[in-house]
C-alpha cells in the first residue's frame, strides 16, 4: 500500500514537472536511480489505477534493469480477483511476471503449514 500510495505521488509531480512527459516512465526511473533490489512485501491489488499502472510500471523496472521481488498470499492469476476492468489490465502484468519471474508457491503439496517467518518451524496446532 505505501509503495502505490508512493507511486501516484510521484506520477502527480512528474505529471506537474514536466506535463507532456509519460509519467510512469519517469517514475521508473526515478526508482531505478534510488535501487536495483525493490522488494514488495505481501502485494495486493485491490484498485483500478493500481491494476492500470501496476504492467507498465514493473515493465519499466525490468527493462531499466531492476530487480522486483514480490510476495503474496495469492497467485499472479488471482490478483485483483474479480476486480472492475480486471481482464484490460492483468493480462498484461500477468505475461509480464511469466516470462520475468519464478513463482515459488510456499503452500503447495502435502507439506504441514510452516510460517517461513518464524524460521521455518512448523506452526504449533492451536485449539
Amino acid at each position: 500500500h505505501d509503495f502505490t500510495t508512493m507511486v501516484h505521488s510521484e506520477m502527480h509531480r512528474a505529471k506537474q514537472n514536466a506535463p507532456s512527459e509519460q509519467a510512469v516512465p519517469a517514475v521508473a526511473r526515478g526508482i531505478a536511480e534510488k535501487t536495483s533490489l525493490l522488494y514488495l512485501d505481501e502485494m495486493q491489488v485491490t484498485d483500478i489505477a493500481d491494476a492500470a499502472i501496476l504492467s507498465r510500471l514493473i515493465a519499466q523496472l525490468f527493462a531499466l534493469g531492476v530487480c522486483v521481488l514480490f510476495t503474496t498470499n495469492r497467485a499472479p492469476t488471482e490478483l485483483y480477483k474479480d476486480g472492475l476492468n480486471r481482464h484490460v489490465y492483468m493480462p498484461q502484468f500477468e505475461r509480464l511476471l511469466a516470462k520475468h519471474c519464478h513463482v515459488i508457491d510456499f503452500a503447495a503439496g502435502d507439506t504441514p503449514h510452516i510460517d517461513y517467518r518464524i524460521g521455518g518451524l512448523p506452526t504449533p496446532l492451536l485449539f
